[in-house]
């Protein structure tokens, strides 16, 4: 007589493999989860973090607005890479609120041009979004110049009687782009 566990061999089988895919599945999930979601995370919590301590210890000096041009420095002597800089033009009655200014309350725009302490033109950087220190998105899409850091750059811009030229001062980390000091010239 044959045996009744020839028959039961199969499900056995076919039950294990079921808990196998599962495990497999769910481990997909696990991994899918983690790498889609909590790890972004943490790097952007890095990158906030490394752009706090970063503002927190970076001095930013600008120069008076003479002729369509202003001298700015960004010192930081821990810090050796570059900064990128966006320059914009508002209306002086933003003053109070510079630091909530974006270049959209403002849309007639002027370019600015970088000029190093060596003479050439800075290099242009796209900046594809900006956050401030808090993790807050700020802006979107903007041409920036890239400039050394702890070395002074002269910024040409027209600006008109009663408008400011707004400096926002950016670092990248982890793909993120943070502005990390703000401050304006101009005004008369």
């Amino acid at each position: 007589m044959p045996s009744n566990n020839i028959g039961k061999m199969p499900n056995e089988v076919i039950t294990t493999f079921i808990i196998m895919v599962a495990a497999v599945l769910i481990g997909i999930i696990l991994f899918s989860f983690v790498s889609g979601v909590i790890l972004p995370q943490e790097n952007f919590t890095y990158a906030k973090d490394f752009a706090s301590n970063l503002a927190s210890q970076t001095t930013l000096s600008i120069g008076p607005l003479i002729n369509n041009s202003f001298v700015l420095g960004v010192y930081n002597p821990a810090y050796s890479s570059n900064f990128t800089v966006f320059v914009f033009i508002v209306p002086s009655y933003y003053i109070p609120s510079i630091g909530l200014v974006t270049p959209q309350v403002y849309t007639n725009q002027n370019p600015f041009t970088v000029i190093l302490s060596n003479g050439k033109v800075a290099s242009k950087t796209f900046v594809n979004k900006v956050y401030d220190v808090s993790g807050n998105s700020l802006y979107s899409s903007i041409n920036g110049y890239s400039i050394p850091s702890n070395s002074p750059v002269t910024i040409i811009v027209s600006v008109q009687k009663g408008q400011v030229a707004v400096v926002w001062v950016m670092v990248q980390n982890s793909n993120y782009w943070f502005r990390i000091g703000y401050t304006y010239t101009g005004g008369q």
